[in-house]
């Protein structure tokens, strides 16, 4: 229901406030020299103050909220109220229709929910130790292996690889602890030409070489002589890392790597840092790819997606789409694949992704100050939360979901609202309209891929349609009851990746305990020893 404009006749409904007539008095009295004072007192004063206040505010709040008490966050101190969330700066053009029926909808605004999502959002923060010491721990892994295969003389080829860093730690949307890394081994490539493998919607390609290389390339081609061996190149990288292994050694006593077993049809070569329990605490995925020059343009097959002109604007696209891409060694799901189909390469733009999502705003300002913060990064790790948790009641049913489900929603989300002042104001707001997205896409069973928009990862090839369901079932049920999977335990915090040090408070009330009990054992003898000599 669209909502009236409250006129500027309307009456002030809050209880306590002065009539119109009343307040027309106060006006004459101060205007008129004669029937008044010389000057009014500062009590006349301050009330005509409340009163031009009051006037105002109720001219300026929407019909249905008038007098509403603004809400008070758990700590007494008070929000912004629930209208501003949303609400486009007067410079920006109108908002989406979309937007304007999300706004004028009701949604469970409960204060238990809303005091859920803070908490939870609070938990998945990453801690500052934490992320120095898994930080230390890759960057000196990761380096190490460079220098290895720059020197290393039995595979040529592997000697001028560069990394490129990509996935949720890089995108600063980690959830937790900083546990996983992705790390890209981009393979110097000729120039090249790939065929698009039929029925796989634009997402793997056979990869050629324009003419017989004389690098060392030549080892890794198949029988014509022109297409690059997926299969090879990733067999061949793991097990020159599988040497390398042998040989480092982590300078943290107590801890060592481990190379863990080949996940089939998956391109990463994973690592596993554990400790003397053989209990993981960070986990590495070394992903090989060819670079693809800028100059040779993107597939057909992306030409109509990346729809970003409305959010980052024109300029930004072409900017994103004149860069270079990757293809990784990664085969599709599924039996009875034909042979071409086996040496294929999937298309990877984790690079733009982790552009867009760190260059969020549509203002280049966002979150740069406090007074610019939005929740866009915030409502992205909540979903991530969520899509986990789910996976882990249901691991079997839900085992085709994953977090890029989460973040290609997300992605389409920022599409639709594109304006900063959409993800301010009210976490609880932002996160809610966003799940109300993902939950459109799983009951429409529609999720285009944001590169390539006639890849739907929703399709029954992709994820079966009994899985889709029981997501929508849960996804609904949660909405439903409030995010129960958000509930933290009472006095349970999530574990650290390594022992804090105690807090300095703890240790001084310690030590003050410690004093208290000195004394009162002293005084305690003292009485003991008068009793004991009896009376005098």
């Amino acid at each position: 229901m669209q909502r009236e404009t409250p006129s500027r006749q309307a009456e002030t409904p809050v209880s306590g406030e002065r009539s119109r007539a009343e307040i027309l008095k106060l006006k004459k009295q101060e205007s008129d020299p004669e029937g008044s004072p010389a000057a009014p007192t500062k009590r006349v004063q301050c009330q005509s103050f409340l009163v031009k206040i009051n006037e105002l505010a109720s001219v300026a709040e929407p019909a249905g909220f008038q007098g509403a008490e603004l809400p008070a966050d758990s700590d007494g101190s008070v929000l912004p109220d629930d209208s501003l969330c949303g609400a486009p700066h007067p410079s920006q053009p109108s908002v989406s229709p979309e937007w304007k029926q999300w706004s004028q909808d009701s949604h469970p605004q409960d204060r238990e929910l809303r005091s859920r999502i803070k908490a939870k959002a609070k938990s998945l923060k990453l801690k500052r130790n934490d992320m120095n010491w898994s930080a230390e721990m890759v960057n000196n892994l990761v380096e190490k292996l460079m220098e290895y295969l720059k020197e290393n003389k039995e595979e040529p080829y592997f000697r001028d690889v560069t990394k490129l860093t990509t996935g949720s730690y890089y995108e600063l949307v980690k959830t937790y602890n900083p546990d996983e890394f992705d790390v890209m081994l981009i393979l110097p490539t000729p120039r090249i030409t790939w065929t698009e493998v039929c029925g796989f919607s634009g997402l793997f390609y056979r990869v050629s070489v324009c003419r017989p290389p004389r690098s060392p390339l030549k080892d890794f081609l198949l029988e014509d002589g022109l297409t690059i061996s997926a299969v090879r190149i990733l067999k061949d990288m793991r097990n020159l890392i599988k040497k390398f292994m042998r040989t480092y050694k982590v300078s943290v006593p107590g801890w060592h790597w481990s190379l863990e077993r080949q996940n089939p049809g998956c391109p990463a070569i994973t690592l596993s840092l554990l400790n003397n329990k053989a209990e993981v605490d960070i986990s590495l995925d070394l992903v090989p790819a060819l670079e693809i020059p800028s100059c040779q343009g993107w597939p057909e097959a992306t030409k109509k997606g990346l729809k970003i002109e409305d959010w980052l604007g024109k300029k930004s696209r072409r900017a994103y789409t004149s860069q270079t891409f990757y293809f990784v060694p990664k085969k599709p799901k599924g039996r009875g694949l034909s042979e071409e189909a086996k040496e294929s390469w999937r298309i990877s733009f984790s690079h733009i992704e982790k552009q867009m999502i760190k260059n969020h705003g549509s203002n280049k300002t966002c979150c740069e100050t406090h007074a610019t913060t939005c929740y866009r990064k915030m409502c992205l790790r909540l979903l991530k939360c969520l899509i986990q948790s789910l996976k882990e009641r249901h691991p079997t049913e839900l085992s085709h979901l994953c977090s890029y489900h989460g973040k290609t929603a997300f992605l389409h989300s920022l599409c639709r609202r594109c304006f900063d002042s959409h993800w301010q104001g009210r976490l609880d707001r932002c996160f809610m309209q966003l799940l109300d997205d993902f939950i459109a896409h799983v009951e429409k069973a529609d999720l285009p891929h944001f590169f390539i928009s006639k890849c739907n990862l929703f399709s029954p090839r992709c994820f079966p349609k009994r899985s889709l369901e029981l997501l929508r079932e849960k996804l609904l049920e949660q909405r439903r009851l409030g995010l129960t999977v958000f509930q933290l335990p009472c006095a349970q915090e999530e574990p650290a990746l390594i022992p804090a040090p105690p807090a300095p408070q703890q240790a001084l009330s310690n030590t003050l305990l410690f004093g208290i009990l000195l004394l009162l054992g002293a005084f305690l003898a003292a009485v003991a020893s008068l009793l004991l000599q009896g009376p005098v």
